[in-house]
């Protein structure tokens, strides 16, 4: 029988077979035998189905044997870099000094935005948790619940799931035998399983602990609390922990990466939120629709998206307006992801803001950094045009080069990339070591982890493929005959700058940029060191104590009055007051209707309060303007409920100048108001907020419904020496109660300015950082070029130019280039001032000031560095120009 001819499929893969290793065709033999040799045997189906398999088979070994050959090339590409990088120190130190820099500050921004922004709470699914607020047509930003409105959204919300409310407190406790305040959070029943944590020990409070009211003393410890506490002991199951002079038994352990849902204090202990009332005394105005006091969180329903539950909500928010016009007129509710609130709920876009800012400087530097690497690699394979020509004739192909010199610009790209996580890790050490007081409870922390490593490692790749590529394509273009001809010597960049002249304008205009948000925070800092807080900070100290051991309110004024007659015989001490809330702290706020006011204005207008002493204003150094202050006889809740308030709530609503004898309603309880006095301005919440208003209440007028713990201040010449004797006497007061050290208010003023110095020395230092890298960028090219014209100039020297004729043409060059992009940056640094004021401590939409002071450094630095080539032009010495 004659064998069939083989088809033309069948002969191109006889050939492919002819190209594999023995060792493959020895493999694959019982199965080519078995369709090459009996073929014939086979139906046509089977001899189809064996080839296919064949062919799948052979093309992977032929891919593998691929790699074991690109792997070997790999290998040879990466040892011949790593020997260039040994034998060129100063090219490879600048290459990756540049590159650390720019890597190791995007790293360290993109690790800050990550852990503050973008994944604050370690939970399962962070996009589908969400915070619901209520919004008010008259007051900005986001306020919390009340406990009906957060019943209602629970309960009739179709577009939210698990929703729950928490709140932040303290209480007094014992640990090892000495006093502690311990940072409380009472948490609705289904507050775990919302966030989807699990116990690490026992269990997590549930629905069946937030039954009924004040019956349920049960608590679920912190990890770091259990730690402290108890050593870590299982056995703590079960024992009790004193809250408030109250037993309650703990249940079980939160997970150790689990803080709570608030970045700014570090939980200790969880209780239910129907034991309230026993954490805070007195507070029987927790019940009801009026007082907004509950934080909610949720999940969005299966299937639902975040914009359709947020109308969904709002509407939900508009329905209970109408309902209960008395209690939600003007207001509705609306819905942020949960991970925007863990700073504040108001401070997202603040926050933001600031890091699309400094991510949009480390990004400038990067490019900066990533250009002056073009150039370098540009100037460096330029002189290895020789070597390369050689390559090229020894029968190399043009790819082969290129992914060489790729592969020398990935070395030094992973080198810096290394360095920059070092440098990173050192600006995170620094960061941690500055935070002030007030921040050591800090939950959120930036640290190196795998996903910041992966950032790294991925801008590393990228900016090597980007700005390698480019040079190693121009390089591979290398005219053979003409270099090897010339041996070498003719392949220099062109005279006319191109590619490389306008990088350099590139980083010009960054290095503006970066230069110009550097003066705007270094402004804005200055202007912050001036601002007049509108309170005798220098002078004031200030300590936290608490009368909740007394059984009646007249029990409790009377340990108020007598512990400020202790205090006033202090030594060194000049005037004693006691407050609820110290100024640049979140305090209650109240809403209130005022009759007299301009029409539209004074209805359901949310004003902050503060419950204050006789004396307060003169111990504080607030100046009181018209009318009175409190006196001993407007104690008592028998009295007319009075107020003062400060001098912007006085002009706005009352801007005859009637304000003393004026009154309002407080809706809180209904009553009419009588202000009795006007008092300065002082900042309440930040140092650069505009002046707002804000109101005074007697201290002991609503006695039984504020909190116990409350603020001894005290007026001194040396608050460091009151400090001490404050601390000995609240000892004294009550053995029982943690003393924690006093608070001297300077020292608050430099913690408010702590987050604008971070920001200013974080800008400032890349800013300089640009100048720097843009300098040497424009000094590298004008020093090629010199290289390159130095016969042109020799020339010319020869016909009779003099040297200062070479300068100033060299200058005028340079200077062409810095002029287009100093134009460039100026133009977008307007533009940033305009977006970034709301960052700064900045009267002006356009800082005229910062923007000159930013061109006039870059233009004073572009000079020098431009000067130093020109100089050596004008040095050129025409014979030996000539010659060469």
């Amino acid at each position: 029988m004659t064998r069939p001819r083989p088809s033309r499929a069948d002969r191109r893969f006889r050939r492919l077979l002819a190209i594999l290793p023995f060792d493959f065709r020895r493999e694959f033999g019982e199965e080519m035998s078995a369709v090459f040799q009996d073929e014939h045997r086979c139906t046509a189906q089977e001899g189809r189905s064996a080839v296919a398999r064949l062919w799948f088979r052979t093309t992977f070994a032929l891919a593998q044997l691929a790699r074991r050959e690109h792997l070997a090339a790999l290998r040879s590409d990466i040892g011949y870099a790593l020997r260039l990088v040994r034998r060129a120190p100063a090219f490879s130190l600048a290459a990756v000094t540049s590159l650390a820099l720019g890597i190791g500050a995007n790293a360290a921004v993109f690790g800050l935005a990550r852990a503050a922004l973008l994944d604050p709470l370690p939970i399962p699914d962070p996009a589908t948790a969400v915070s619901v607020s209520v919004t008010d047509r008259q007051n900005p930003g986001l306020t919390p619940l009340s406990t009906d409105n957060f019943r209602d959204v629970r309960d009739q919300s179709t577009a939210l799931t698990g929703v729950s409310a928490f709140r932040f407190d303290g209480a007094r406790t014992r640990l090892n035998g000495e006093p502690e305040n311990l940072f409380v959070v009472v948490v609705s029943g289904s507050y775990f399983e919302t966030l989807g944590i699990r116990p690490h020990v026992g269990r997590l409070l549930g629905p069946a602990d937030d039954v009924t009211t004040g019956g349920h003393a049960v608590a679920v410890l912190s990890h770091a609390l259990w730690m402290r506490g108890f050593g870590g002991d299982r056995a703590a199951l079960g024992r009790t922990i004193m809250l408030n002079d109250r037993p309650y038994a703990v249940v079980g352990v939160a997970p150790p990466e689990f803080q709570g849902t608030f970045g700014l204090a570090r939980p200790d202990a969880f209780v239910p939120l129907a034991m309230y009332e026993a954490i805070r005394p007195g507070a029987v105005w927790a019940d009801g629709r009026r007082w907004r006091w509950l934080n909610v969180i949720a999940r969005l329903a299966p299937a639902v998206s975040i914009d359709d539950a947020r109308l969904a909500t709002r509407q939900l928010g508009d329905r209970l307006a109408v309902e209960y016009p008395e209690f939600n007129r003007d207001r509705s509710l609306t819905l942020v992801p949960l991970a925007h609130t863990v700073m504040g709920a108001n401070q997202y876009e603040t926050l933001s803001r600031a890091g699309w800012m400094l991510a949009g400087l480390v990004g400038a530097l990067l490019l900066i950094a990533c250009t002056n690497l073009a150039n370098l690699l540009m100037a460096r394979n330029a002189a290895r045009a020789r070597e390369i020509a050689v390559r090229l004739a020894l029968g190399a192909s043009r790819l082969r080069i290129v992914r060489q010199l790729v592969t020398e610009s990935l070395v030094l790209s992973f080198v810096g990339g290394a360095a920059g996580l070092g440098l990173q890790s050192l600006l995170y050490s620094w960061l941690w070591a500055a935070r002030p007081q007030a921040l050591e409870n800090l939950t959120v922390r930036p640290s190196i982890d795998l996903t910041v490593v992966g950032f790294t490692l991925a801008v590393s790749t990228l900016t090597a493929l980007l700005f390698g590529l480019v040079p190693a394509l121009r390089v591979a273009r290398t005219d053979l005959s003409r270099t090897l001809a010339a041996g070498g010597r003719d392949v220099r960049l062109p005279a006319r700058p191109g590619v490389r002249a306008l990088l350099v304008t590139g980083q010009v205009a960054l290095a503006t940029i970066a230069l110009v948000a550097a003066g705007l925070c270094l402004r804005s800092l200055w202007r912050a060191d001036a601002i007049d807080p509108g309170f005798a900070h220098e002078r004031l100290v200030a300590a936290n104590y608490s009368v909740a051991r007394a059984r009646s309110p007249e029990q409790a004024r009377q340990l108020h009055l007598d512990l400020i007659e202790r205090a006033r015989a202090l030594p060194g001490v000049e005037a004693v007051a006691v407050t609820d809330r110290l100024p640049l702290t979140q305090g209650n706020a109240h809403t209130i209707d005022i009759p007299a006011a301009p029409e539209g204005t004074g209805e359901g207008v949310l004003v902050p309060f503060s419950e204050v002493s006789p004396g307060f204003f003169d111990t504080a150094g607030i100046r009181l303007l018209a009318g009175r202050d409190f006196g001993p006889d407007d104690a008592g809740a028998h009295r007319p409920p009075i107020a003062i308030v400060n001098r912007s709530m006085a002009e706005r609503y009352w801007p005859a100048g009637q304000a003393v004898g004026g009154h309002f309603r407080a809706r809180v309880d209904g009553s009419l108001v009588e202000i009795v006095g006007v008092v300065s301005d002082s900042k309440t919440l930040t140092l650069g907020e505009v002046a707002q208003p804000a109101m005074y209440r007697p201290l002991w007028q609503r006695a039984g419904t504020g909190q116990p713990f409350q603020w001894l201040l005290v007026s001194s010449a040396s608050p460091e020496s009151a400090s001490a004797a404050l601390r000995g006497l609240l000892r004294e007061f009550d053995p029982d109660a943690p003393v924690n050290n006093p608070v001297i208010l300077a020292e608050r003023i430099d913690d408010a300015l702590w987050a604008p110095r971070m920001l200013a020395a974080s800008v400032g230092g890349f800013g300089v950082l640009a100048l720097a890298l843009a300098s040497a960028g424009i000094y590298g090219l004008l020093a090629v070029i010199v290289g390159q014209r130095a016969h042109e100039f020799g020339l010319r020297m020869t016909l009779g130019a003099r040297p200062g004729q070479v300068v100033r043409m060299v200058l005028r060059g340079g200077m062409t280039w810095v002029a287009a992009g100093l134009i460039l940056g100026i133009v977008a640094g307007a533009a940033m001032t305009r977006w970034a004021q709301s960052l700064l401590y900045s009267p002006d939409r356009i800082d005229v000031a910062a923007i000159g002071g930013a061109a006039a450094v870059l233009v004073a630095a572009a000079l020098l560095a431009c000067l130093v080539p020109a100089r050596r032009a004008a040095r050129v010495d025409p014979a030996v120009a000539m010659r060469q």
